[in-house]
């Protein structure tokens, strides 16, 4: 078998969405004849731990780690954070009190790319040594955190190996950057980083087509599209189960710029006999604007609010839906935004209510596979849920395109990327 040496920072026991496309292209690449080596941080800080994602790497896997200098600790005892208190890539995204405020500024100025930058040295010392030792035949990355990508482009350089940079979100021009006060030193800093990458890699791949022509505007090189996708592993244990209740669910962060005032207002705006019979379960962060509305109109009863779950609670949870509830950013630029959670909500089969961008890439998705609609954040909704609700009072069963719906599967996802691999190796 070939070999692929795999930076990436996002690791079991990290839990989250930044781990799951890196694993379930490990979990498949031997299945297209790659043997994964893993290279990751030792002690990483990550948002969230779930151990039951450990499952998904295959056997005799090498997974090698090295240590780093997080600056976490320094940031949690500046802000007065309990030790024990996770903290996001992005440090201080509140800006309640001047402590946080301050951090931010630090953190986006001075941690360039990012703020796990001082994994560089070390990761670039284990992957040398790596990459002789297990005789690698090809390097890939996949970022955020950006500095997966530095170490690679140095790995790379120094071993005169194949490598292929993937992107689940935009470098210089990420949403996380906007009003931050970033200056333009540390923005020309890590303009030159990106495209001394873009430049290097042998071949780039992007999780959607948006990002692609993004890239390709600053560094005309090698790109392809790659979407994340579902792992119908996944959901082979998960049954349907028989509820009392028409259920609307929203797994993973709803941040503030994920806009869902309208639906709350339709929640509000329901007949009397609809309200007593619906739910709407959050699992996952939800932002304090949110949590404003749901009190402000009385909600309260009708909203259940979750925190984060293992991934397979959550295929549990979205399986167990009447309607799955996706939402993206409210932002410049977001026709080609596509949540991953889109995927393993088309894989159970339930009805999408999307809001977003009604001529964006998950607005083309929804139609492809007739899972579900998309809707303008600023549309009355209550006639979508009363549609809905009748259709499951009625027991009327929702039947999308299951034959598109299967072309996301990871494992096909992770021929593509293989097909990707070889031709590198062929150039």
């Amino acid at each position: 078998m070939k070999k692929v040496l795999v930076v990436t920072y996002y690791w079991p026991p990290g839990g989250g969405p930044g781990v799951q496309r890196v694993l379930k292209f490990v979990k498949y690449f031997p299945h297209f004849g790659w043997q994964p080596v893993i290279l990751t941080v030792r002690n990483g800080n990550y948002p969230e731990l779930d151990f039951s994602l450990k499952q998904d790497i295959p056997l005799n896997c090498p997974v090698y780690t090295s240590r780093a200098i997080e600056p976490f600790s320094l940031y949690k005892k500046f802000t007065g954070k309990k030790s024990d208190e996770k903290i996001p890539d992005y440090v201080a995204d509140s800006r309640n009190n001047f402590k946080d405020a301050i951090a931010r500024w630090i953190r986006v100025n001075l941690f360039i790319p990012d703020s796990r930058m001082g994994w560089i040295p070390f990761a670039v010392r284990e992957g040398l040594k790596i990459i002789k030792k297990e005789n690698i035949d090809l390097i890939f990355t996949s970022s955020p955190p950006h500095t997966v990508q530095i170490i690679a482009n140095r790995l790379a350089r120094k071993s005169n190996k194949k490598w292929v940079a993937d992107f689940r979100d935009p470098w210089v021009d990420t949403l996380t950057y906007e009003n931050t006060g970033r200056n333009a030193l540390a923005e020309w800093i890590d303009a030159r980083l990106e495209k001394s990458v873009l430049e290097r890699a042998d071949a780039v791949t992007c999780v959607t087509q948006q990002y692609v022509d993004r890239f390709r505007q600053r560094v005309d090189t090698r790109y392809y599209k790659i979407f994340n996708g579902y792992d119908k592993d996944d959901f082979t244990a998960v049954s349907k189960e028989v509820r009392n209740k028409f259920r609307i669910v929203h797994t993973g962060s709803l941040s503030e710029t994920r806009n869902i005032d309208n639906l709350l207002l339709a929640l509000k705006n329901l007949k009397v006999e609809v309200r007593k019979n619906l739910e709407l379960c959050f699992y996952g962060f939800v932002n304090q604007k949110v949590k404003n509305r749901i009190a402000e109109w009385h909600l309260n009863e009708l909203v259940k609010l979750n925190p984060y779950v293992p991934h397979q609670y959550a295929i549990e949870q979205i399986v167990n839906a009447d309607v799955l509830l996706l939402v993206v950013h409210e932002t410049a630029g977001n026709k080609g935004i596509i949540p991953g959670k889109l995927f393993e909500y088309m894989a159970t089969h339930n009805f999408i209510l999307a809001l977003g961008h009604k001529e964006g890439e998950v607005a083309q998705i929804l139609q492809e596979t007739a899972c579900g609609q998309i809707f303008d954040y600023q549309e009355d909704l209550t006639g979508i849920i009363t549609r809905r609700y009748e259709a499951w009072s009625k027991k009327e069963p929702f039947i999308p395109n299951v034959e598109e719906i299967q072309k996301y599967s990871r494992e096909n996802q992770t021929s593509d990327l293989v097909h990707i691999f070889e031709n590198v190796l062929k150039q």
